[in-house]
């Protein structure tokens, strides 16, 4: 190669080279084939060195008018094999002065739909920046009608684009001059490999751009490439993180005034200032995709993530929009999620979300199911046994328990449902929650708030007032409040929470008093700033204690009958 010199004169050699041999010789284009075969496709890796050789060599060859078409394709494809096998010949001046050559050539032979689909190959291996390479950039939009059927060169076109879009303003400039229009030709192409590039570029938009982008047309035409993603998780996650980010759980999901429509068709609108319009069968395919992704990727922990985040999604637009999805199964890939992913809690909150969905085959198995993976993230997330202390985790299954233990679609025949043993075992570890945070891991209201919603349900029943008080329950939820004596829902839900146990009988209103329940009731009556909904449950709470003669007592003592007058003339005025 570094003899190789495409010109009128016979370059000099030790062999006797026939002398009918033409002006440029055929030995000279075998050795470049040659090359350029071994390095494309086998694993040879050059050494630096020689890696620095083969680019000087082929970036003279570019450059000579008197090389054929031939070896010009060629010498592309040793550009290519040569920054495929190396990264460190990447970060050289050798990268750019490859980039400049292929790109001159290009723009010389715009005519060779397989000269130019190697150079943006060779160019997309090489991973210059767009600064280099801005002619090609503005020359690509131009092929969709010039070569309409060379397909593989569109699509080596798009990977292009796709490595050159690395900021806003490299986004901004691609699909000024077409770039969205390109991708979506391709993912629409009979051809579905394809669309594999074309999903590529179209993320680096979204990423960039945001999703305004995509229109009907082109959320529709990403969905037509699904099948392709159920073998490649990073592709996976490009297409669930687009189309996630075209439906949101904005209260502004559903559009009542749409003239003229079925409601079988109605539409979910996303919540923009352009109010773009999306069809409720887009939307169902798009949450079978990712269900069955997440399937095929349920071990993966970073794509999960994505994934659950996508169906709590939709299945909040769902819920917003009074829409019905089948989420049997999704449940049950996001719950085989929760135990092989431990920590995340974005399973909890996409199971969560889909709880809410009106479905006739939610019964009680998965109820009973739920709640052990329930018991199984709590225990692994609240800081013992060498366990991290997982917030998030934490109060997001107190959530899920929350609707699960609720008079909800789930289980009408609750006491069937819940056996007391199993309640038991909930009541023990949200009481434990509580004291490791209040004693050891610090304050949070989130969890305060989620736990108390739990315990709150659960005192619907008799049995279930029974076992809180039996584990601390009382001590539990006063200090609690106390910790958090400005925050109006926990206040207002300790209220509750404390008058149910406190009806049990006259030794749950005296384990009331004796844990300064008292007081807390009192100060929240007497404290100016105090929600007036926080004050009418303090009041129902003290009238249960003045049920029995001893906590009656106290609750004189402790000057509650000043403080009930007072209440009633200022609230009276």
């Amino acid at each position: 190669l570094k003899n190789i010199s495409y010109t009128t004169t016979k370059p000099s050699t030790k062999r006797n080279i026939n002398s009918d041999l033409p002006p440029g010789f055929i030995i000279q284009d075998l050795m470049i084939y040659t090359m350029s075969h071994t390095l494309t496709y086998s694993d040879t890796v050059l050494a630096f060195s020689e890696s620095k050789t083969a680019l000087k060599s082929a970036i003279f060859i570019l450059a000579a008018d008197e090389a054929p078409m031939f070896a010009k394709i060629s010498c592309c494809w040793i550009i290519f094999g040569v920054f495929r096998g190396s990264d460190t010949i990447k970060n050289t001046s050798f990268s750019r002065q490859a980039a400049e050559s292929i790109q001159s050539t290009m723009m010389k032979h715009q005519s060779s739909p397989h000269l130019l689909t190697i150079g943006f190959a060779a160019l997309s291996a090489a991973g210059v920046g767009i600064t280099y390479v801005t002619s090609l950039v503005d020359m690509i939009f131009g092929l969709k009608s010039k070569f309409p059927e060379e397909k593989s060169l569109l699509r080596e076109a798009c990977r292009f684009l796709s490595n050159c879009c690395e900021s806003k303003q490299d986004v901004d400039y691609v699909l000024s001059a077409g770039g969205l229009d390109l991708a979506t030709l391709l993912l629409n192409d009979e051809e579905k490999s394809h669309g594999r590039e074309a999903v590529h570029l179209v993320y680096k938009f979204v990423l960039f751009a945001g999703a305004e982008i995509l229109s009907l047309e082109r959320y529709h035409a990403i969905l037509n490439v699904r099948d392709l993603a159920k073998d490649n998780v990073l592709l996976a996650a490009e297409m669930v993180y687009c189309l996630t980010k075209s439906v949101t759980s904005g209260s502004d999901t559903f559009d009542n005034n749409l003239k003229g429509r079925s409601r079988s068709i109605v539409l979910l609108k996303r919540n923009d200032s352009k109010g773009i319009l999306y069809p409720v069968a887009e939307t169902f395919m798009f949450f079978d995709f990712v269900v069955d992704v997440a399937e095929a990727f349920a071990n993966n922990r970073n794509f999960m993530k994505c994934a659950c985040l996508a169906i709590r999604h939709i299945a909040l637009t769902a819920r917003r929009a009074k829409l019905q999805l089948e989420v049997e199964r999704p449940i049950s890939v996001v719950q085989k999620a929760l135990t092989n992913l431990k920590g995340l809690h974005a399973p909890i909150d996409a199971i969560w979300a889909m709880l809410g969905m009106h479905h006739e085959k939610l019964g009680p198995e998965i109820a009973r199911d739920l709640i052990s993976s329930m018991i199984n993230c709590i225990e692994g997330s609240m800081g013992t046994n060498g366990h991290q202390f997982l917030e998030s985790v934490v109060h997001a299954s107190f959530a899920v328990l929350s609707f699960i233990f609720s008079e909800s679609k789930i289980g009408k025949k609750r006491k069937e449902l819940h056996k007391l043993e199993t309640v038991e075992k909930v009541v023990e570890l949200v009481l434990s929650i509580f004291f490791s945070c209040l004693d050891k891991h610090g304050n949070f209201p989130s969890i305060f708030k989620h736990g108390f919603q739990l315990l709150q349900i659960l005192c619907n029943d008799h049995n279930y007032c029974s076992i809180i008080i039996k584990h601390g329950g009382i001590v539990a939820v006063i200090d609690a409040m106390m910790t958090n004596a400005e925050d109006v829902t926990i206040q207002r839900s300790g209220c509750i929470i404390l008058q149910s146990l406190s009806e049990i009988g006259n030794v749950s209103r005296m384990n009331v008093v004796e844990a300064d329940g008292v007081d807390l009731l009192l100060d929240i009556m007497t404290t100016p700033d105090s929600d007036i909904r926080v004050i009418e449950e303090a009041m129902r709470t003290i009238l249960s204690l003045s049920l029995g003669v001893e906590s009656r007592l106290v609750v004189e003592q402790e000057g509650g009958m000043a403080v009930i007058s007072e209440a009633m003339r200022e609230f009276s005025r």
